[in-house]
Formats: C-alpha cells, structure tokens, sequence
C-alpha cells in the first residue's frame, strides 16, 4: 500500500482522524520508515468489526499517549513492564472486561508489527491481564402459586364449549416441566406410552441426553393436565406416537 493509499483509507475511518488525526502516532513513525504505513493497516486492514476497530483505535491511542511510552524513541524501547504498568493504570479506570480488552488490543496490535518486520518482538505477549469472572445467569424459578396461576390462566376450552387441544397441551407440556423439571428437549421427545399409569402407581419416563432413561413419579395435578389432553386428543390408542404434537388437528 502507497502513501497515498493509505491516506485514502484511513481518510474513510472517522475513528482513525479522532485518535490519530490522519497521522501515526509520533512513536511509530519515530521506529522506521514504514511503521506508520503498517501502524494504520492494522486498523484498516485486520479488523473487520466496526465497533471493535474503534475499540482497538481507543486503546492503543490511549497506550501510545501514556508518559511513560510516548516519552520513548522507538516501538521497539517498549517492554512487558511498560505494558504491565499500563495495564495496573487501567485497573483504577476501567471495568475488567474493558481492561482486559485494551490487552487484547495491544496484543493484537504488536502481533501485526511483529508479523510486518516493524517490531522485534511483542511485548505485550507475556502480560496478563485482570481475572473477571462472568457469572452464571439464574433461571428464575416459579414458586407454587405462580406456576399455579399460570397453569389455570392457559385457556382450554373454546367459546363453543368444546375443548381447545392446544391449549390442553400446552398445558400438560407446562405442567410436565414444571412439576418434573424436565428439560425441553426431553419433555416433547416423550412419546404416549413413556406415561404409565397403573392402578397403584403412576411415573413418567424422560430421555435424557447421551441415551439415558429417567423414571419419576408422577405429580397428581400432571397427571389430571396429561389425562385431559390424553382423553380430549384421543392419543391413547398409538402409544408409540408422540405425546406432544404438532398442529391443530394433531395436537
């Protein structure tokens, strides 16, 4: 890429004209005769992601500008005890995963110097960054009551009086989950006969992943919602079909 090509490009970036006002950074064209061309490749050339290009601009904009390395005479007077240093000052500015991601931009961005000749080596390589932990989300869980008035709340009967089958199964497919703790997948991969009822004792049979089978007595509320669907649906008689169907005639 000429020089005036990459005037061109990074005429196109607004991101670059705000960092960097069309210019590299006075330490990068102090360290050779091309560094700055590929100092602005980098930006141009190697990130894709608009938002994540302006992110790395503000990073390295902000590194380069620090005293303690703008101060220096070459790319190649920075060492991990720069970058460690920095990176202990962001700590007392910026959240951890911001921080962590200002690493990552630095590396990012001395891995290409490295890869074009520009650099010797990449001393951000060996810094490590802040430890963040993301923590899990919890699904709420529906106390008695709610699970309750959701269940009554789902409508089972046409305005005709005749009975709604979806709305039957979808209750029965509600109450399945919420009284056996079953997973999606498991809950609608059951089929008729994985109900069993029998005069003294009554489960559910569950496939769970990797082939497993589980059995679990049945809650007597889910069997009342499985025997209305099963009686309004008619599914009874096909037990190796599926207990929850698709449709509205299949239902």
């Amino acid at each position: 890429m000429g020089h005036d090509d990459a005037g061109g490009v990074n005429s196109q970036l607004p991101a670059f004209q705000r960092a960097f006002d069309q210019h590299a950074p006075p330490i990068v064209a102090r360290t050779s005769a091309t560094a700055s061309e590929r100092f602005l490749e980098f930006f141009a050339a190697t990130i894709e992601n608009a938002n994540t290009r302006a992110a790395y601009v503000r990073a390295v904009a902000d590194f380069l500008a620090w005293p303690s390395i703008a101060a220096l005479t070459s790319l190649n007077d920075i060492r991990p005890l720069h970058v460690a240093a920095y990176i202990e000052d962001c700590k007392g500015r910026f959240s951890a995963p911001t921080v962590k991601q200002r690493l990552a931009a630095l590396r990012s961005c001395f891995d290409w110097m490295t890869s074009t000749g520009v650099m010797a080596s990449n001393p951000a390589h060996s810094v490590r960054g802040p430890a963040h932990k993301q923590e899990k989300g919890k699904t709420p869980i529906l106390t008695p009551e709610e699970a309750g008035r959701l269940l009554e709340g789902i409508r089972v009967q046409q305005d005709d009086g005749s009975p709604d089958i979806l709305g039957l199964r979808d209750r029965a497919l509600i109450a399945m989950m919420t009284y056996s703790f079953a997973r999606v997948s498991a809950a609608v991969g059951m089929n008729v006969e994985d109900v069993v009822q029998t005069a003294g004792r009554s489960w559910i049979r569950l496939k769970e992943k990797g082939g497993h089978v589980h059995e679990m007595p049945a809650h007597h509320k889910l069997l009342d919602y499985l025997d209305a669907y099963l009686d309004a649906a008619g599914h009874r008689s096909d037990p190796k079909a599926p207990l929850f169907r698709t449709g509205p005639r299949g239902a």
